[in-house]
Parts: structure tokens; C-alpha cells; sequence
């Protein structure tokens, strides 16, 4: 096409249909920036009452494990203060009664429900494994609901090292690679998820040169929700809290919210879809779009309804002639032609 007189330069086979993989992040982006507020943000919340913390997903597809801490610390310092009063500015003894007190909040619940809890899109393979672009998709996500791997090479003919962010008891590693100083019978370095069995145990295989620096692998998680609830939960324990269960649930309208986090407008979020062509991003805004549009769960089936309609009432295509399953191009079931 000719930008300036956009006539057509050269075609072929214009209006066959093909699978668009990451082009139906297009539909997507047109789709997320007519429907949604351009100041449109997504909050994570936590909320408390007599024994329990609830940790609200927003759908943000961009929390870190660093904000996550910073939530953390808000709540471990809020809830000392709140059961203890005056915390702070009192005695020794009150103090003591306060943390004693908040050693009896042990439950941790993490609350998804703005959407449904289908893990993967329409059309998905079972079959994607552990890699990190078939993150599952929550309501609730972290890291983009990956483990990020740091190996590096240990003691000659011995395993190679292996560090993790976040480190976290929520996954377990089997490491079965070796440090090796030349080629023969040289292995590359295999890290795979038994994602068959929906586990979230991790497997280790292959070699690393003496030589080599430190490199980075990631891998996604089964769960999100109960990933988050686990790594939110471990760092409440280090902060003085007595958490000892992790389950999803909802909040009671009793519940006493104590922070939220918002994170940036939506326009950050479309940079991580069209530049680095992130999937997560793009179901997460498809379900976001169903539930503005609808005012109701966001699905992948409300979600991609609104983009539709949009696609056919304000752009003007005729949704007939093409398939649209998701949001990513990850679906097996997605057809568009050029044209």
C-alpha cells in the first residue's frame, strides 16, 4: 500500500484467509483504545477483616514482584497499626498486643472474580507447555505469571547454579543439568514445567560451559492466583504476619479496605502488546473490555463480542468474513484475510 495515495502497490491471494498469529493484537489495540478511557488504570486491592486478608486482582498485566513488597509493607505496617491504635506512639506492651494480634489474621484469600477463571484462550493448544508467551491468564497475575530463571554455571561436573525471582516455595526444582568444559556430548540447557500433570515442579536438564555468564530463562506458572496468594503471603510472614492459608475466595462487603495500587494508564500497557507483543496483556484487555462494555464478569466471549461489534459498527468490517478468537493470536481458530 502507498501511505500517501494508498493505492495498492502489489496483492496476493488479498482475501484468502490465514491464522494472523500477533497481527490480532491490531484488533486488540484499535479496539482497547476506542472502548476504554485513555486514563483508564487497574487496581489491585486489600481489604481485612477479623482473621483474613483479601487480595483483590484488577487485571493488571504489569504488577512486579517489586510493587507486590511495597503492598506488603503497606499492609503488615497498617494492620499493626490499626489493631494496635496508637502502635507507634505507645508502649512496649501495647506493641507486643498488637503484633499478637495480627499473628491471628492467618488467612490469605485472593479474589479474582472481576473475571472468569478460564486459565486459556479459545482455540489454545494443551499442548504449549511451560514457555513464557502461554502465561495462563488471571485476573490476579504477577511477572507476567512467569518464574524468571537465573542459571549460571557451578563446580565442574556438578549442577549448575540456580536462582529465581521471585524465590518462592509456591514452585519446586529438580535440577538434573551438569557444568561441562567442552562440546562432546554437550546438552542444551533445558528448563520445562510438568504442565501435563498441571504441576508446578520444574525440571532442570542439560549442560552449561565452566565459561559461561549468567543467563536468563522463563517459564510460566499453572494458577496465577494461587502464585500470587503464595508469594503475597510470603512476604507478609517476613514482614510479622502469621499467615497460614491461601485460598480464592471473595471479599464480604464487611471488609475493610486498607491500600490499593494502581498502576499506570492503559497507553503503558498497549506499548507492552504492540512492542513486545505481550499475550497476557492482550486477554487481559479483551476480558477488561468485556466487563466495561457490559458492566459485568469480563469473559472471553463478552470481551470479543464488544470488539466485534466495534470492528463491524465503527470501522466498518464485515465480521463475517473472518474468525477472531482471542486477543493474542495465540488461538488455532483465528482467520483474516489481508484485506
Amino acid at each position: 500500500i502507498d501511505l500517501k495515495s494508498n493505492e495498492t502497490i502489489y496483492e496476493w491471494n488479498p482475501n484468502s484467509l490465514f491464522n494472523p498469529g500477533s497481527n490480532t493484537k491490531l484488533f486488540t489495540c484499535i479496539a482497547s483504545l476506542a472502548l476504554l478511557d485513555t486514563n483508564t488504570t487497574f487496581s489491585t486491592s486489600v481489604y481485612q477483616d477479623t482473621n483474613a486478608i483479601y487480595l483483590v486482582g484488577g487485571g493488571d498485566p504489569h504488577l512486579t514482584i517489586e510493587q507486590l513488597d511495597t503492598i506488603s509493607q503497606t499492609i503488615s505496617d497498617t494492620i499493626k497499626l490499626h489493631l494496635g491504635r496508637d502502635y507507634w506512639f505507645l508502649n512496649n506492651r501495647l506493641r507486643m498486643r498488637s503484633i499478637d494480634l495480627a499473628k491471628k489474621i492467618n488467612y490469605l484469600i485472593v479474589d479474582n472474580s472481576i473475571f472468569d477463571n478460564i486459565f486459556y484462550g479459545p482455540g489454545w493448544m494443551w499442548d504449549e507447555g511451560s514457555w513464557w508467551h502461554a502465561g495462563q491468564i488471571s485476573a490476579m497475575s504477577l511477572n507476567e505469571n512467569c518464574i524468571d530463571f537465573y542459571v549460571s554455571p557451578g563446580k565442574l561436573g556438578k549442577p549448575i547454579i540456580i536462582n529465581t525471582h521471585p524465590t518462592t516455595n509456591f514452585i519446586s526444582i529438580q535440577n538434573e543439568s551438569i557444568t561441562v568444559n567442552d562440546t562432546v556430548n554437550f546438552q542444551k540447557l533445558k528448563i520445562k514445567r510438568d504442565w501435563g500433570n498441571q504441576k508446578n515442579n520444574f525440571i532442570i536438564s542439560g549442560n552449561i560451559m565452566d565459561t559461561s555468564s549468567v543467563d536468563t530463562m522463563q517459564r510460566n506458572i499453572h494458577d496465577p492466583s494461587l502464585f500470587v496468594g503464595t508469594v503475597f503471603a510470603e512476604m507478609l510472614v517476613s514482614k510479622g504476619l502469621n499467615i497460614k492459608h491461601i485460598i480464592k475466595g471473595s471479599v464480604p462487603n464487611d471488609a475493610m479496605k486498607i491500600t490499593e495500587h494502581e498502576s499506570k494508564p492503559i497507553v503503558h500497557s498497549l506499548i507492552g502488546l504492540m512492542k513486545k507483543s505481550e499475550n497476557l496483556t492482550a486477554e487481559l484487555l479483551v476480558k477488561h473490555i468485556g466487563s466495561t462494555v457490559y458492566d459485568t464478569i469480563g469473559t472471553w466471549n463478552n470481551g470479543l463480542l464488544a470488539i466485534k461489534t466495534f470492528l463491524h459498527d465503527t470501522v466498518g468490517i464485515d465480521t463475517n468474513t473472518f474468525s477472531l478468537s482471542d486477543g493474542s493470536g495465540m488461538s488455532r481458530y483465528n482467520y483474516s484475510s489481508p484485506n
